[in-house]
């Protein structure tokens, strides 16, 4: 586990990161450019596990869906659902499940906090690679990719001779994993998305960057302090990557950033997350609940009955259904884990 050197950056980083990151919920290309429906039956099912936070999701199906956590007992790190149920199942690491990614039922990668990467076959978990410089105690916090050879994680690390903690990048081309990028001193990643050969990158400190990676080499494409713009992230829609800039959604295309949807909404309200079939039909993370933006405008599609205890954390986006993950606390101490499950009706 990364040691706590400068505490409150590193908290605010691994926060930041938890309220934003979209590894896990692609939807892939031919996803409806139709204007999105709204006919949704929601289900509310509760997980207790003491002290544990789910921070990943990844499923092939609506019926077969794995949600990773962190801070909880190792039993209790890693759960399956079956279209019916929510059960414990038997997590390969004994650390924190940082990340989940996958291609299909039979092809599932997962990350852990100890530098370790796992794969799933449909049966048996197996570590497929270990990433564990000299000195270094590293986090594998995101998994990405848009096929079996073309395979990223991303993650965190001090070294030895390092004050701060650095982000590094790891690619999968199908022969194993190797470091391919390892950046400066205090530059850490929250995400990765891939839209065909073009792969991007988020970090956000106290600025929110974008940037482009290619043969090796980072290159800055965004900058803004988040006090301007208030919070950011990146999504992937239909195969494409988005950009969130504010209340703003952008593209990226010919070297510029082209907005393709302003969203009218109570930005003090707004968690800065974002998730969606295609850009008309996107889900905004508020603090009482989920908007849906269908290319004209903003409607509720669910309320939670009250705002303070609930911490948005992941969501994971099918043709028909949505799975929305919420942490919950009552009395200081997380115990109570939520999954909202919302599935359309016609």
């Amino acid at each position: 586990m990364v040691k706590i050197i400068n505490m409150m950056a590193n908290i605010f980083v691994l926060v930041f990161c938890f309220l934003s990151f979209t590894c896990n919920s692609p939807i892939g290309p031919g996803a409806s450019a139709h204007p999105g429906r709204r006919y949704y039956v929601w289900t509310l099912d509760t997980i207790y596990s003491p002290n544990n936070l789910f921070s990943t999701i990844y499923g092939a199906t609506p019926n077969d869906v794995w949600l990773g956590g962190h801070g909880g007992p190792p039993h209790e790190r890693l759960w399956h659902y079956d279209g019916v149920k929510w059960t414990q199942a038997q997590s390969p690491s004994n650390y924190d499940v940082e990340s989940l990614f996958g291609f299909s039922a039979t092809d599932i990668w997962l990350g852990s906090d100890d530098g370790k990467i796992f794969h799933y076959d449909g049966s048996t978990w197996v570590q497929n690679f270990v990433y564990r410089p000299l000195n270094s105690d590293p986090d594998i916090t995101c998994i990405y990719g848009v096929s079996p050879t073309d395979l990223y994680a991303l993650g965190s690390s001090f070294f030895s001779q390092d004050t701060l903690a650095r982000g590094f990048i790891l690619h999968n081309n199908g022969n194993g994993w190797k470091e391919e990028y390892l950046a400066p001193q205090g530059l850490q990643f929250n995400d990765l998305l891939q839209e065909e050969s073009k792969v991007f990158l988020f970090a956000a400190v106290d600025k929110l960057l974008f940037f482009q990676y290619s043969n090796n080499l980072l290159a800055q494409l965004y900058s803004a302090n988040r006090g301007d713009v208030g919070g950011g992230n990146m999504i992937s829609m239909g195969g494409k990557v988005y950009f969130l800039v504010g209340n703003r959604l952008d593209r990226y295309e010919d070297k510029n950033f082209v907005t393709v949807a302003t969203f009218n909404i109570n930005t003090s309200n707004f968690g800065y997350q974002l998730y969606g079939r295609n850009e008309k039909d996107v889900f905004l993370i508020m603090d009482d609940g989920i908007e849906h933006y269908n290319g004209t405008d903003i409607q509720y599609l669910y309320h939670l009955p009250t705002t303070s205890p609930y911490i948005f954390a992941r969501s994971l986006i099918f043709e028909n259904d949505v799975f929305f993950v919420l942490d919950y606390t009552d009395t200081g101490d997380f115990s109570k884990l939520l999954i909202l499950h919302g599935k359309l009706t016609k």
